[in-house]
């Protein structure tokens, strides 16, 4: 893999810039003294040593710039891009529809079934025997954007709650619990009730996205849509827990006794925003992504780590899931050389499984961003519960997953009549995808 059989060649990748407090780039072009920085820096340069390539990244805004780019690209059948960081659930499903990339299961030089490929995720994207988009290390978003808990740890204490890290780790950490602690926080504080306002005092117990809903059955282990045997089913709606997961869910969303605040996310900084107010102490809870932690690491109260509560505790294990972001090494078809793409594409892969992915881990999640040892824990339990959405990924049952989450959120948890409503068309969706 590492012969330098390029001669120099450049190879040109497009991919998305930072955003949301992630880190996107995979090569920095320029040392600056942080060692995560510096330490990507140095992988690039060690792969363009080692292959005898020029890697000329191209990074664009993820959710306008970069699809056209690819959708212009391919229209006109120009090879711009060697390589193409394709976002795992933005487009993603339109592009291969549409035969914008190449199956990268056709080419044996992306050796998907080695660690430095996330294989897990991989293998359940895996529709009819085709990836197009295949996650691994060198995206530093497929970490950054894992969906995660943050849990205001001072005010806990001052509320004398216990620290719910061992209700994690005992796997009893559920819905249920999650909702008694927090009953428990909120407070008007001489508000007279409770609404955002700037200068207001009231405190909930948890702060989410105001588009929460459906998504949320994905902690339980109830997707609407999963791989069975390599083919996108619909299975949401088919058992009980979907139904019991519904009530929970509705219960917790549609709750007006201050235990939830349904934020708007316009903007991170945004006052009222779901992040901000967290941030500001006005919530026990603020649900987000493992990648926030890099923008309070200089808040004033000590935060906590935590996974996305189950169901019940009969539920074997914990889920999370990644938010679009999260980018995967995708060869476009006006490329000339896809077997050239695919080696380069597993060789950054490695490189920074080998040199990246231990800074990352260990200075910039644990030793920066995290303030204590139980979190530092919570962190492992948490990058090992993510699993994809496959009706994100797919952009299967959309509508269908918009009209519950918005029943959900009104606390309306009758939702048996809705999946019929709309199964002919998730049905049609799923034919085009097993058969792509």
């Amino acid at each position: 893999t590492f012969s330098k059989a390029y001669d120099g060649q450049e190879i040109r990748v497009l991919n998305i810039d930072d955003c949301y407090s992630m880190h996107a780039r995979i090569d920095t072009r320029e040392t600056n003294g942080d060692v995560l920085n510096d330490t990507q820096y140095n992988a690039v340069r060690k792969l363009e040593d080692k292959m005898g390539i020029k890697w000329v990244e191209t990074n664009m805004e993820v959710l306008d710039e970069v699809p056209e780019a690819v959708r212009q690209m391919v229209t006109a059948g120009d090879d711009l891009y060697e390589i193409v960081y394709q976002s795992n659930s933005r487009f993603y499903s339109a592009f291969t529809s549409e035969n914008y990339y190449y199956n990268l299961l056709d080419y044996s030089e992306a050796q998907l079934d080695r660690e430095w490929w996330l294989q897990n995720f991989n293998s359940l994207m895996t529709v009819n025997g085709k990836l197009y988009a295949g996650l691994g290390y060198s995206h530093l978003c497929c970490i950054d954007s894992i969906g995660m808990l943050y849990f205001n740890q001072d005010m806990a204490e001052n509320l004398k709650l216990d620290m719910p890290y061992d209700l994690v780790r005992n796997g009893t950490w559920t819905i249920d619990v999650l909702n008694t602690y927090c009953k428990a926080a909120a407070n008007l504080n001489g508000d007279a009730k409770f609404e955002w306002k700037d200068d207001g005092a009231c405190v909930w117990g948890i702060s989410v996205a105001s588009n929460s809903g459906a998504n949320m059955l994905h902690y339980f282990g109830e997707d609407t849509i999963t791989n069975q045997n390599g083919k996108a089913v619909l299975t949401g709606g088919s058992t009980d827990r979907f139904f019991e997961g519904c009530e929970k869910i509705a219960n917790m969303l549609g709750a007006t006794d201050g235990s939830i605040y349904l934020g708007h996310f316009s903007g991170d900084d945004a006052a009222g925003s779901y992040i901000n107010c967290f941030e500001a102490q006005r919530a026990l809870f603020g649900a987000s992504e493992v990648a926030k932690a890099n923008r309070m690491r200089n808040l004033d109260f000590m935060f906590g780590a935590l996974p996305y509560p189950k169901l019940d505790e009969k539920q074997e294990r914990y889920y999370v899931g990644l938010s679009y972001p999260a980018c995967g090494v995708a060869i476009p078809v006006t490329c000339n050389d896809p077997v050239r793409s695919a080696v380069v594409g597993d060789a950054v892969n490695y490189i920074y499984y080998k040199d990246v992915w231990p800074v990352f881990s260990e200075v910039t999640l644990k030793a920066k961003n995290l303030r204590n040892d139980d979190s530092i824990e919570m962190l492992g339990i948490i990058l090992e519960s993510a699993a994809p959405n496959l009706g994100d990924v797919y952009s299967v049952g959309t509508d269908y997953t918009n009209a519950l989450s918005a029943k959900l959120r009104a606390g309306d948890a009758g939702v048996a009549s809705l999946l019929a409503s709309y199964k002919d068309a998730i049905d049609a969706d799923l034919e085009k995808v097993n058969n792509q």
